[in-house]
């Protein structure tokens, strides 16, 4: 009887799945290429978390505060101009949140937002410049030895040259 008792609980101990180990993610390493005449960057802000203010013109900006748990990673894609040309300049940014020490859930459109998620535009482009929030798009995941994550997203108020990032969390 006492060694089926003990045989009864060490299944039922062992049978559960446990939850995954997760560690924190300290680093952030771009998986898809950059297009020519360009450059790429994405920074992880460890144990940083993003205030999304409106000015009284409804223009949207962030900062960033400290917060344990929290990451913000940042995507950079910049046009290199050639010669001295003064307005050329053109930038595009992709912020975002994300825990610092979870899985990254998969998000579509509207729930886009519970990251806190921007997309920026920079030029010498009138009226078509700022940050302006994501809300259309597929942010997907694959656990791997290091997290892959996806994101595809547009945004209808202004034209934008990246669609897509795909990166690493490690």
């Amino acid at each position: 009887m006492k060694t089926l008792f003990c045989l009864t609980v060490f299944l039922i101990l062992f049978s559960c799945a446990g939850r995954k180990n997760l560690h924190p993610y300290t680093h952030a390493a771009l998986r898809n290429g950059c297009p020519k005449n360009a450059s790429c960057n994405l920074q992880l802000f460890a144990n940083k978390a993003m205030v999304v203010k409106k000015d009284e013109w409804g223009n949207n900006s962030y900062s960033l505060e400290d917060r344990l748990g929290k990451n913000v990673l940042l995507y950079t894609y910049t046009r290199i101009v050639k010669g001295n040309v003064q307005d050329g300049g053109y930038r595009e940014e992709i912020v975002f949140e994300i825990d610092a020490d979870k899985e990254v859930k998969p998000l579509t459109d509207a729930a886009l937002q519970n990251t806190q998620m921007l997309f920026g535009r920079f030029c010498f482009c009138k009226g078509q410049t700022g940050f302006y929030k994501v809300t259309k798009g597929n942010l997907t995941t694959s656990d791997t030895q290091d997290s892959f994550v996806r994101l595809d997203f547009s945004v209808t108020e202004v034209p934008q040259v990246t669609t897509h990032i795909a990166f690493d969390l490690k």
